[in-house]
């Protein structure tokens, strides 16, 4: 399984996380069915080559989803229904996605609930990696509350946000 960079000759696309925590990422990808990221890269490659059978990633850079799409591998899985990109429109953004002004703030929420809305997966691998850190964890504990997620379902929090200050 994969635990270090993600590389491709069209892309190098490495996992922003931890050498521990992408040994934790492996082992939830290797065990896991249906996978739900919030933020794609690196994740994503590593969820494309694992044996999961669904990936759902939400993304608030649709340039971003556009570049990720010219990979091969990606391009493969998006062929044949194994990956969907979902993308919320939150305004402009910068780096890593993060929305740079409050124009569509009323779109915000929607980032955290989407891919429950748009999809009847179970999902047992959850992986919080971007925009908005803080709520999608309170989110997901309310959700399984009311029975949109299967319990257990596995939750990795890694933020780059908490990474860089």
């Amino acid at each position: 399984m994969i635990v270090q960079a993600v590389q491709s000759k069209q892309m190098d696309l490495p996992l922003r996380m931890s050498q521990a925590g992408a040994r934790l990422f492996a082992d939830l990808l290797e065990a896991g069915t249906f996978y739900l990221e919030w933020g794609s890269g690196g994740s994503t490659l590593a969820a494309v080559r694992s044996k999961v059978r669904q990936i759902v990633s939400v993304e608030t850079d649709h340039a971003w989803i556009d570049r990720l799409k010219q990979h091969e591998e990606i391009a493969d899985a998006i062929s044949a229904k194994r990956l969907v990109f979902r993308h919320v429109d939150v305004g402009a953004v910068g780096q890593w996605g993060v929305p740079i002004r409050e124009e569509k703030v009323r779109n915000w929420p929607r980032y955290a609930v989407d891919p429950f809305v748009a999809t009847d997966l179970n999902f047992d691998v959850i992986l919080v990696d971007g925009r908005f850190p803080d709520p999608l964890p309170a989110c997901h504990c309310q959700l399984c509350r009311r029975g949109c997620i299967d319990i257990p379902s596995r939750l990795q929090i890694s933020s780059f946000l908490y990474h860089s200050r």
